[in-house]
């Protein structure tokens, strides 16, 4: 099982109310506390039962026994921003998250439960394969490795995964252009 940032801060959590309990409670008190900090703790870990970041609160999202949240459009914006020179502009009436002039990401297409990520046609076919909540963009598109991400159904772990790639695909990109690749337009 992998330890991550909301698991150690839970452990902690459980840690701080474990000692104020002990020094703020009489001994009756305390056993409840403590009897119902540790019922919690276990049943949160064992079961993986969350609540998802954004969702209606006593809406249970079940998930991995190592606790990972599903994502929202706030954090597919903090995951793509987080990479980079990467910057955010708008394309199509939607959210496009750009390094070197180059689209790597998209939200809010075809509505706001959807992101999209720019990946290679090998990459899709992985990722789509592995992940349920990546599809491929119909079309034209797709068949150039634009994915589809699904955000209720996608982690943390595996968005900031096919963001990396999309940002990755976009910088390797835009310096073979700035190399003196050129791209040619066919004239009819």
């Amino acid at each position: 099982m992998t330890v991550d940032r909301a698991m150690t801060r839970r452990f902690f959590l459980y840690l701080l109310l474990v000692v104020a309990a002990v020094l703020l409670l009489d001994k009756e008190r305390m056993a409840i506390v403590l009897v119902v900090l540790l019922s919690s703790a276990l049943v949160t870990e064992i079961i993986g039962i969350h609540v998802a970041k954004g969702a209606r609160p006593g809406t249970p999202v079940e998930c991995a026994a190592d606790t990972r949240w599903v994502v929202t459009a706030k954090g597919f914006r903090r995951i793509a921003l987080g990479m980079k020179g990467a910057l955010e502009s708008a394309h199509m009436g939607h959210p496009d998250f750009r390094v070197a002039g180059r689209i790597f990401a998209t939200l809010g297409y075809p509505d706001a439960k959807w992101g999209m990520v720019a990946l290679t046609p090998e990459q899709q076919e992985t990722a789509v394969r592995e992940h349920e909540a990546l599809t491929p963009v119909k079309g034209t598109w797709g068949e150039q490795g634009a994915t589809l991400v699904r955000l209720a159904a996608v982690d943390e772990e595996t968005l900031g995964a096919a963001l990396t790639l999309a940002w990755q695909n976009a910088v390797a990109k835009s310096s073979t252009r700035r190399s003196g690749t050129k791209r040619t337009r066919l004239r009819r």
